[in-house]
Parts: structure tokens; C-alpha cells; sequence
């Protein structure tokens, strides 16, 4: 025990992340087989440690978190049972527990099945640590499979490769739109209630990556309703606003509080919508603002018909202020209002299909469209109560509005064109995504940079920004050289 609680976190983290364990037969704490599909992923945010696994546990197949401790009664003292945050873990892993351990309970109340590590080991901690050291070593080291090999490669090929990727990255953007599409469009489904969760479990029969389809697909008529358009370019720029960390409870929140819905409603009484469904409204409130919101949802008489989302599940941990959702939630606001004083789906298909206007204008057009200057509450405050002592003069700017033209509208604009086959529409989107300018570059574009020798001077667009993206996580990533055309050049 005393060995026990000395081990630090990390390298429990790295154990079940690297699976360095008896796998081929798990029995968790309450007897049942256990079978670890896919450990999920690393959480370096507040929360569970590891989100989105899944884990057969009997006959069922579990998808949600995992928490990791070093022992079971760890999860009462971090307080876990009294954290709404914790209510989405399917499996509590915990190297050692004593006889006397009390089981593992949600907030909700569910009990959370216990998997005891120490039992399953194959060799002693001590060497288990060093494998874990090794692993994570590996991990940091590691490089693209052709690097120091890929100078032999002209460059023609590489950039019309990376370039190929990019339209095929713009291409999965598109079928993930045309896939909401389709349950917005559903015949089953004209409230346009919110998605199924992630969250959840269901009878495993073998494929767990088969998904049952819907009772009644839409018809062509179906799939040009405008209000489902509407609602996905609504949802999809909610999505873009939330970055990798808010993302899924910003998809909730658009899901909750519809399009239609705030285009119903004042301009006064939106942003208090939006941040009552967001959970930011239900604590005792001291913030006058918080206060004001509330009154003015309860002076509206909105009808509230769904449950609101709990505050906890938004994350605030390592982001910057200007990125915190509560300043996001509020640019979703105004940008909703704009929508829909100005019909959005007109207005972006004839800014971008204006033969008159280069593609340099057309960009330029968008980003006054969407840019959120800050006011009001909103200018010297980045959450409720905090004050921020520069102040903010914008909530959403010119480099986001970018990123969200390449990550949203692009895929937008070419699955409408395909569904109504506007092969104008088209040609001005391909011509619009080669001419945006490529983001700052992040961890992976810096690294197919660097390891592909690529050099950017010419090559600084969106589309080559994309396939940079596309070659690492689809082939670089996996190991899939042979269907690399820099691969087959490097390993002939």
C-alpha cells in the first residue's frame, strides 16, 4: 500500500494508455469480464483522464471515461461522487484497493465498475515503470517513417500530394456536415431535436463501428429544407467558436437552444437563452450580470422545454481568457442575431458566387460578416465576476473567422453545391480554398515542415495547410507508407 500511494499519476496514465497489462483476461472488482476495445484518449484538462473509450463489460459494450487512480478510496477524497464532470465514467481504474474499499458512485448515482490493476500485471511494478518510461520516450522521439529518407522525393511530388490530401480532408469535413445533415433533414426529425449522445451503452454484436440507420432517410425535397441548412451551418460555426476543448458541449448547446429558436425570440433574450441552457444561470449568483440574465429569461417567459447543461461541463482549464466559453458563448449570440436579421444562406451563397469579386474580397466580405466586436458586459470581463484589466475589443477576429471559413463554410459551400449541383457554386469554393491563407502553424503542420523538408514560400494556403493535417493523421500516423506516394518513392 505504502509503494502504492508513492507511485505518481502519470505513470499509472501511461500504463493503461500503453495497455501494459494482462489483457486477455480482465475481470473487473464486481466479477464481470472486461474487455478494453479502445483505451481513449489522454485528457490534459480537468476531468476524467482519459475520455471518449470504450470498454466491454459483461455482454455490454460501455462508451464514455475512464478515471485512473492509484487507489480506490482516492475517488471519495478528490470528491468525484459530488462532480457532475465524473458522471460520464464507465470504468474506475485503480492500481491497488483494500479489502475494506467502498465501490465507486457517480454524482448521478450510478455505480462505476472497478478494474484493480495490480491484480493483472505480468511483471513487477519496477520493470512495468521502466516499459512506461520507454513507451513515453518513444512517443516524444518519434518520427515520420520517411524522415531523413524523403530528400531523394522531387518536391513537385510531395506538394501535389499534400495537395490531393487536402481535398480529401475538405471531402470527410463534408460527409461529417452531410451526415447531421441527413438527421436534421429526417422526416423523424423537423424539431430539430439534439443528436444521439456519444455517451452511453448499447448490446454489443461484433462491429461496434456499425450504426443502425435511420428509420425513414430523407428525400430530396427533405434535404433542400432551408431551416436544416440553416441549423447546420448555425451548429457547425457553434462547434468552430468551442476549438478542440469546448467543441462537443458547444454542439450541445446549439442543439438545445435550435436556429429557429433564437430567431423567435428578442435580440435582447438570446444571449440570456444561451447562457441559461448553458448552465451559467442555475448556482447561487452574485454577478449582477448573471443576475440580469436570469430576470430577463424569467420577464420573457421563455418556455424552457429541455434540461440545461450542467456549468462543469465546460472547460476553462489552460485557455487563454480570450478563448473561455463564456466570451464564446456570447459571440454565439451575436453571430446568430446577425444570421438571422440577414438571411444567412442568401447572403453567403451570393457573396461567394459574385463573378465581380476576387477571392482576396470575398474573404475580406466574410470576415466583416462574422466579426463580434466585444460591448457592453463583455468588454472588461472574460467570465462572470472576472474582470480582465486590458479589456477585449473583439470576441470573434480575423484570424478565427479563417479558421472557421476553412473548417466550416468551405465544406459547406461544396455540400450545398453538391446537393443542388451548382457547379458554379463550386468553382468559386475551390477557387476561395486555395486562396485563404494557411493558419499559424501548429505541432503537426510544423513537424511534416520540418521532417518533409517542405518549404512554404509558395505553398501557403489552406488546402496544402489541410493535407499537411490529412498526411500526418492518415498515413504518417498509421503507418500507411504503401499508400503514401512519397511512401512508394522512399520504400520502392
Amino acid at each position: 500500500m505504502a509503494r502504492t500511494t508513492m507511485l505518481p499519476e502519470k505513470f499509472l496514465h501511461e500504463v493503461w494508455a500503453q495497455q501494459l497489462f494482462r489483457t486477455s483476461y480482465l475481470e473487473s472488482n464486481e466479477g464481470h469480464r472486461v474487455t478494453v476495445i479502445d483505451p481513449g484518449k489522454p485528457n490534459s484538462d480537468t476531468g476524467p483522464d482519459f475520455l471518449d473509450a470504450r470498454v466491454q463489460i459483461g455482454d455490454t459494450l460501455y462508451a464514455g471515461d475512464v478515471e485512473i487512480h492509484r487507489t480506490l478510496e482516492e475517488w471519495t477524497a478528490h470528491l468525484h461522487q459530488q462532480d457532475p464532470r465524473y458522471n460520464k465514467v464507465i470504468l474506475h481504474v485503480v492500481m491497488h484497493a483494500n479489502e475494506e474499499s467502498s465501490e465507486t458512485t457517480a454524482e448521478s448515482g450510478r455505480k462505476i465498475p472497478t478494474l484493480i490493476l495490480e491484480k493483472f500485471l505480468i511483471e513487477p511494478v519496477r520493470s512495468v515503470w521502466r516499459k512506461s518510461i520507454h513507451g513515453e520516450r518513444e512517443k516524444r522521439l518519434n518520427r515520420i517513417p520517411c524522415y531523413g529518407k524523403n530528400k531523394s522525393v522531387d518536391y513537385p511530388i510531395k506538394i501535389n500530394w499534400i495537395n490531393t490530401l487536402g481535398s480529401r480532408r475538405m471531402e470527410l469535413k463534408m460527409r461529417i456536415m452531410r451526415n447531421r445533415l441527413h438527421e436534421l433533414a429526417s422526416p423523424d426529425n423537423f424539431d430539430l431535436r439534439e443528436p444521439a449522445a456519444r455517451y452511453g451503452e448499447f448490446p454489443f454484436r461484433g462491429n461496434i463501428d456499425e450504426v443502425p440507420p435511420p428509420v425513414r432517410p430523407p428525400s430530396t425535397d427533405d434535404l433542400r429544407r432551408k431551416d436544416a441548412w440553416e441549423q447546420l451551418l448555425y451548429e457547425s460555426i457553434a462547434e468552430a467558436l468551442g476549438y478542440s476543448k469546448n467543441q462537443f458541449p458547444f454542439r450541445r448547446l446549439s442543439a438545445l437552444v435550435t436556429f429557429p429558436r433564437l430567431r423567435e425570440i428578442p435580440e435582447s433574450a438570446r444571449e440570456a437563452l444561451l447562457f441559461h441552457m448553458a448552465g451559467f444561470l442555475d448556482a447561487d449568483l452574485e454577478d449582477s450580470y448573471q443576475m440580469q440574465l436570469r430576470e430577463t429569461v424569467r420577464n420573457q417567459k421563455i418556455k424552457i422545454k429541455q434540461t440545461p447543461m450542467n456549468a462543469t461541463e465546460w472547460q476553462f482549464f489552460r485557455l487563454r481568457p480570450q478563448n473561455f466559453p463564456t466570451l464564446r458563448i456570447s459571440a454565439l449570440a451575436s453571430i446568430a442575431g446577425k444570421m438571422a436579421e440577414r438571411p444567412v444562406l442568401e447572403w453567403l451563397l451570393s457573396t461567394v458566387k459574385n463573378p465581380g469579386s476576387s477571392p482576396r474580397e470575398k474573404l475580406k466580405n466574410i470576415r466583416e460578416y462574422f466579426s463580434v466586436p466585444a460591448k457592453g458586459y463583455w468588454m472588461n470581463h472574460y467570465t462572470f465576476g472576472k474582470k480582465t484589466a486590458r479589456g477585449f475589443s473583439l470576441l470573434v477576429g480575423k484570424s478565427r473567422i479563417d479558421e472557421i471559413t476553412i473548417n466550416v463554410f468551405i465544406p459547406f459551400l461544396f455540400l450545398y453545391a453538391r446537393t443542388y449541383r451548382d457547379i458554379g457554386l463550386r468553382s468559386n469554393t475551390e477557387s476561395l480554398y486555395t486562396k485563404i491563407p494557411a493558419p499559424s502553424k501548429n505541432a503537426v503542420t510544423r513537424k511534416i515542415d520540418d521532417e518533409l523538408i517542405i518549404d512554404n514560400k509558395h505553398t501557403s494556403n489552406a488546402q496544402i495547410y489541410q493535407g499537411k493535417i490529412q498526411l500526418y493523421k492518415f498515413y504518417c500516423r498509421e503507418g500507411r507508407c504503401d499508400e503514401c506516394e512519397i511512401g512508394k518513392v522512399v520504400f520502392v
